[in-house]
């Protein structure tokens, strides 16, 4: 879950508008759509997704995918 803040920290400097977010923790995921509001971390993330998509006005798309071993 610290890789999507870090992600959308960069979000937030960056310039441009629309994003996806790939991401292959499953858990993650999840967690942000349970909005979890006794983590932390989870109300951290969702308070950021709300600004930069409100104020910011930034449009951010998460795709989960599961990694394939050949």
């Amino acid at each position: 879950m610290y890789a999507l803040l870090i992600a959308f920290q960069q979000i937030e400097k960056s310039s441009k508008k629309h994003f996806i977010i790939f991401s292959d923790s499953k858990s993650a995921l999840q967690a942000l759509q349970s909005k979890d509001w006794t983590n932390p971390l989870i109300l951290q993330l969702l308070q950021q997704h709300h600004f930069l998509s409100t104020v910011s006005a930034k449009i951010i798309h998460f795709v989960g995918f599961l990694a394939m071993l050949v």
